[in-house]
């Protein structure tokens, strides 16, 4: 299994039950940490269900980590890509960037992750 971001994996619903795991035992750093994870392995590129509202709700207990935020931004950018072209799709580019702009200013400014993805929404939006 890679370590690289966007890298896809196997694994990512593992990676989704542990950090669920860890967040109900108490220890939400790990958690978070395992759910950017699990966005970046691919998790929701291959589900109906979007896990969107999840990070919602856990953003709403835990309004200041961001690397939930950007699990979330890049969980908008799946679904933008999934749906293809539209308003819609342009919708879920906005909030993935406005996501972007929230783990960054919350404490990720200086994290390549952050340039990449915004890259990546950015030349989305560009194609649409």
């Amino acid at each position: 299994m890679s370590d690289s971001p966007l890298g896809l994996s196997e694994y990512y619903d593992v990676y989704f039950v542990f950090a669920l795991a860890e967040y109900l035992n108490g220890d939400k750093k790990s958690a978070f940490r395992h759910w950017l994870k699990t966005e970046e392995y691919g998790y929701g590129k291959y589900r109906y269900d979007s896990p969107i509202s999840h990070f919602d709700s856990i953003i709403g207990k835990n309004p200041r980590n961001p690397e939930i935020y950007l699990a979330r931004a890049i969980s908008y950018y799946v679904r933008a890509f999934s749906i293809g072209r539209g308003e819609e799709a342009n919708r879920y580019c906005n909030e993935a960037l406005n996501d972007i702009r929230k783990a960054e200013e919350s404490g990720m400014k200086d994290d390549y992750r952050i340039n990449m993805n915004r890259a990546l929404v950015l030349e989305a939006i560009k194609k649409k």
